[in-house]
């Protein structure tokens, strides 16, 4: 057989086995996500967040190796400069909850306020006080989980809990726990920003065929029987997705929170907590 008939007879079974293998490339995808999706109603509040807390260690622990100059600062999300702004937020002391490499605790130190910054993450933190150093802003990071808050009553003027982190909670019942616990080191009606992830219709197939299975699911037992609709894990992030905002007004009051805004299609609110 010659080169050039060779090499025609060679095109079709090779453009057949490349579409084949994207087909099964999309077919492993599809059944990777539902079986992600399962996991809130299989795994334990503990279980999952112990997966949220993993998911961030491989990137933290690599970019402890650089060098801070590679390490992109970032902006603010317009939200969050929106309440800095609408506040006047220029002084103070700030607490913020999941700073991670200090994206917001860095931009919120540079307005003037003093800023503390907490995380789980030892690497994380580690990296976010070599920036804040080198930055020369005052801006101090702590290990600590977010469910034992190491600080005094009364220490803060302001909270931020941002980019969507709220809703990485697993549990309603925790999240609101979290939220009592909150009020003991903010100062009376000081001001915490919070933000979260919510639905944004029309829901798919695939996340309507996982809410059901996952209802089902959490009624066997030995399952998280607290899981709710919304409830899903992204490669393993545990994430709840508010269904409509009527669903996070309800869960905020019932946790004695004060709800000064709840901006639904920006994913924030602004709350207090009466004395």
């Amino acid at each position: 057989m010659s080169s050039p008939t060779a090499m025609r007879v060679m095109k079709v079974p090779t453009y057949l086995l490349a579409r084949c293998c994207e087909a099964a490339a999309y077919g492993f995808s599809r059944a990777s996500a539902l079986c992600y999706g399962l996991l809130p109603s299989l795994l334990s509040p503990d279980q999952l967040s112990t997966r949220v807390v993993r998911a961030y260690d491989p990137t933290y622990a690599r970019d402890l190796q650089t060098n801070t100059d590679d390490i992109d600062d970032g902006t603010l999300d317009s939200w969050e400069l929106n309440v800095l702004n609408r506040y006047k937020i220029d002084t103070g002391r700030m607490l913020v909850i999941g700073a991670g490499l200090g994206r917001e605790a860095l931009a919120i130190a540079r307005r003037g306020v003093t800023v503390m910054g907490m995380d789980i993450n030892l690497d994380a933190m580690q990296i976010a006080q070599r920036r804040a150093n080198a930055a020369g802003v005052p801006a101090w990071f702590q290990q600590a989980s977010l469910f034992e808050l190491p600080y005094k009553p009364h220490s803060f003027d302001y909270a931020i809990f941002a980019s969507g982190m709220y809703s990485a909670i697993p549990g309603k019942a925790t999240r609101q726990a979290w939220l009592r616990a909150l009020r003991h080191p903010l100062k009376v009606h000081a001001h915490t920003f919070l933000s979260f992830s919510q639905e944004h219709p029309p829901l798919t197939v695939g996340k309507t065929v996982r809410f059901q299975l996952n209802a089902i699911l959490k009624n066997l037992p030995g399952a998280n029987h607290d899981c709710q609709p919304g409830d899903t894990c992204l490669s393993g992030h545990f994430m709840h997705v508010f269904q409509t905002e009527d669903e996070l007004r309800t869960e905020l009051t019932e946790a004695g929170a004060a709800i000064h805004k709840l901006n639904w299609a920006a994913g924030y609110a602004i709350l207090t907590f009466p004395a």
